[in-house]
């Protein structure tokens, strides 16, 4: 079965097996090392892209449900403002996630604040649930992103203090 999609604004058109997951063919025909397919639950986070606008796991995805779907990995989100936003609040305020979750922390919080550009402390403890990992406090993490939220809508209306 041959497939077309967008991923990472390139068209491609892919080769699959019917039981295929999306995360395989994504790291095996083109090469994209953010995504791992650690726990193929859906339970670590590692393996999430933005898929229609949606954050999804990809290890749980059938790759032909990519039929016409536009895609993100990591390695167009971390080029996004706000990914560097959020990558900047990280080092500001002493987060430091490890290697095996930074990656999937960034998508999570970069999806939050693309979606509710003043998350309260609840949603952005929600969205940490995606990615359970004990390397950061989710409490500390939800101060930052706060900071983070609130610095990107001062930039956006030139009030910058």
């Amino acid at each position: 079965m041959t497939i077309e999609t967008t991923i990472n604004g390139m068209v491609h058109t892919l080769s699959i097996r019917s039981g295929d997951r999306l995360v395989d063919i994504l790291r095996k025909d083109l090469k994209i090392t953010s995504l791992l397919p650690d726990c193929r639950g859906g339970t670590c986070g590692r393996c999430l892209i933005i898929m229609d606008g949606r954050l999804c796991h990809s290890c749980l995805l059938p790759a032909f449900k990519a039929q016409g779907a536009d895609i993100s990995t990591y390695e167009r989100v971390s080029e996004s403002p706000v990914a560097l936003a959020v990558e900047k609040g990280f080092i500001e305020d002493g987060q430091h996630p490890c290697q095996f979750c930074r990656t999937a922390k960034i998508m999570v919080l970069t999806d939050l604040l693309i979606k509710s550009p003043l998350p309260d402390r609840e949603e952005i403890l929600d969205h940490l649930e995606l990615v359970p990992c004990p390397c950061t406090d989710p409490e500390a993490l939800s101060s930052t992103v706060q900071k983070v939220a609130e610095h990107i809508n001062r930039r956006k209306f030139n009030r910058e203090k």
